[in-house]
Protein backbone atom coordinates (compact mmCIF):
# COMPACT_ATOMS: atom_id res chain seq x y z
CA UNK A 1 0.00 0.00 0.00
CA UNK A 2 1.64 3.14 -1.48
CA UNK A 3 0.81 6.61 0.45
CA UNK A 4 1.38 10.31 -0.97
CA UNK A 5 4.32 11.48 1.00
CA UNK A 6 3.00 14.83 3.21
CA UNK A 7 5.15 17.46 4.37
CA UNK A 8 4.24 21.05 5.05
CA UNK A 9 5.99 23.52 6.72
CA UNK A 10 5.85 27.60 7.12
CA UNK A 11 8.40 29.33 5.34
CA UNK A 12 9.29 33.07 3.93
CA UNK A 13 10.01 32.54 -0.09
CA UNK A 14 8.61 32.56 -3.53
CA UNK A 15 5.39 31.44 -1.87
CA UNK A 16 5.13 34.00 0.47
CA UNK A 17 5.50 35.01 3.87
CA UNK A 18 3.46 32.45 5.95
CA UNK A 19 2.11 30.59 3.65
CA UNK A 20 2.02 26.52 3.28
CA UNK A 21 4.40 25.76 1.28
CA UNK A 22 4.32 21.86 0.11
CA UNK A 23 7.74 20.51 0.40
CA UNK A 24 7.39 17.23 -1.65
CA UNK A 25 6.00 19.28 -4.04
CA UNK A 26 8.61 22.31 -4.23
CA UNK A 27 11.71 20.25 -3.71
CA UNK A 28 11.16 16.61 -5.51
CA UNK A 29 9.37 13.35 -3.66
CA UNK A 30 10.30 13.16 0.09
CA UNK A 31 9.66 9.84 1.69
CA UNK A 32 8.15 9.72 4.96
CA UNK A 33 9.39 10.19 8.29
CA UNK A 34 9.07 8.89 11.85
CA UNK A 35 9.28 10.97 14.73
CA UNK A 36 10.58 9.82 18.13
CA UNK A 37 8.35 9.06 20.98
CA UNK A 38 9.98 11.56 23.25
CA UNK A 39 10.16 14.78 20.54
CA UNK A 40 5.95 13.93 19.80
CA UNK A 41 5.93 13.99 23.47
CA UNK A 42 7.64 17.14 24.00
CA UNK A 43 5.57 18.92 20.85
CA UNK A 44 2.51 17.55 22.56
CA UNK A 45 2.79 18.24 26.17
CA UNK A 46 5.50 21.01 26.51
CA UNK A 47 4.65 21.58 30.36
CA UNK A 48 6.08 18.43 30.79
CA UNK A 49 9.32 18.25 29.23
CA UNK A 50 10.10 21.67 31.31
CA UNK A 51 12.72 21.27 33.94
CA UNK A 52 11.84 22.76 37.35
CA UNK A 53 12.34 26.61 37.84
CA UNK A 54 14.56 27.87 40.39
CA UNK A 55 12.63 29.40 43.31
CA UNK A 56 12.57 32.83 42.72
CA UNK A 57 11.73 32.61 39.36
CA UNK A 58 8.19 34.14 37.94
CA UNK A 59 7.13 30.98 36.79
CA UNK A 60 6.26 27.70 38.72
CA UNK A 61 5.26 24.72 38.00
CA UNK A 62 3.08 21.98 40.44
CA UNK A 63 3.35 18.83 38.97
CA UNK A 64 0.69 16.05 39.44
CA UNK A 65 0.43 12.48 38.11
CA UNK A 66 -1.20 13.19 34.48
CA UNK A 67 -0.77 17.46 34.80
CA UNK A 68 0.98 20.22 35.75
CA UNK A 69 -0.27 23.36 36.51
CA UNK A 70 1.47 26.89 35.41
CA UNK A 71 2.10 29.73 37.63
CA UNK A 72 2.75 32.86 36.61
CA UNK A 73 3.87 36.09 39.15
CA UNK A 74 1.04 38.58 38.76
CA UNK A 75 -1.07 36.96 36.46
CA UNK A 76 -4.49 36.14 37.47
CA UNK A 77 -4.86 32.60 35.94
CA UNK A 78 -3.11 29.87 36.06
CA UNK A 79 -2.20 27.08 32.98
CA UNK A 80 -3.59 23.58 33.85
CA UNK A 81 -1.58 21.32 30.94
CA UNK A 82 -2.62 17.68 30.78
CA UNK A 83 -1.40 14.46 29.70
CA UNK A 84 -3.56 12.25 31.10
CA UNK A 85 -6.20 11.88 34.02
CA UNK A 86 -7.92 7.92 34.66
CA UNK A 87 -11.99 8.04 34.37
CA UNK A 88 -12.35 7.39 37.73
CA UNK A 89 -10.06 10.21 39.37
CA UNK A 90 -11.55 13.28 36.59
CA UNK A 91 -13.49 14.42 39.18
CA UNK A 92 -10.70 14.42 41.72
CA UNK A 93 -8.07 15.61 39.31
CA UNK A 94 -10.13 18.56 38.69
CA UNK A 95 -10.78 19.21 42.40
CA UNK A 96 -7.45 19.36 42.98
CA UNK A 97 -6.09 21.44 40.04
CA UNK A 98 -9.08 24.07 41.53
CA UNK A 99 -7.37 23.92 45.04
CA UNK A 100 -3.96 24.37 43.65
CA UNK A 101 -5.18 27.24 41.84
CA UNK A 102 -6.96 28.64 44.55
CA UNK A 103 -4.34 28.33 47.01
CA UNK A 104 -2.35 30.53 45.23
CA UNK A 105 -4.65 33.39 44.97
CA UNK A 106 -6.46 32.24 41.43
CA UNK A 107 -9.80 31.93 40.85
CA UNK A 108 -9.21 31.07 37.03
CA UNK A 109 -7.43 28.37 35.53
CA UNK A 110 -7.09 27.99 30.98
CA UNK A 111 -6.80 24.16 30.81
CA UNK A 112 -4.76 22.90 27.80
CA UNK A 113 -6.32 19.62 26.72
CA UNK A 114 -4.44 18.63 23.22
CA UNK A 115 -6.29 15.97 21.34
CA UNK A 116 -4.02 12.99 22.27
CA UNK A 117 -4.78 13.54 26.07
CA UNK A 118 -6.41 10.71 27.62
CA UNK A 119 -8.93 9.86 27.70
CA UNK A 120 -10.69 10.43 24.42
CA UNK A 121 -13.06 13.05 24.62
CA UNK A 122 -11.76 14.58 27.98
CA UNK A 123 -12.77 17.85 26.47
CA UNK A 124 -15.66 16.87 26.63
CA UNK A 125 -15.90 15.11 30.12
CA UNK A 126 -14.65 18.64 31.29
CA UNK A 127 -17.31 20.50 30.16
CA UNK A 128 -19.50 18.43 32.62
CA UNK A 129 -17.54 20.53 35.42
CA UNK A 130 -18.53 23.71 34.02
CA UNK A 131 -16.00 24.45 32.11
CA UNK A 132 -16.14 26.44 28.72
CA UNK A 133 -13.93 27.56 25.99
CA UNK A 134 -11.48 30.20 27.03
CA UNK A 135 -12.37 32.95 24.53
CA UNK A 136 -10.03 35.93 26.32
CA UNK A 137 -6.70 36.48 25.32
CA UNK A 138 -4.07 35.46 25.57
CA UNK A 139 -5.58 31.73 25.72
CA UNK A 140 -8.53 32.32 22.98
Amino acid sequence: MSQEPSIWQIGVGEAGLGRRVDVAANFGQCGWMSISGAVRDAALFPADDLPDTPALHPYQSVRREGFVIGLFEGFSSGVVDVRSIAEEDLERTVGEAREILSAHGLRKGAWSVPEAAEPPGLVDRLAGFGMVPYDEPPFQ
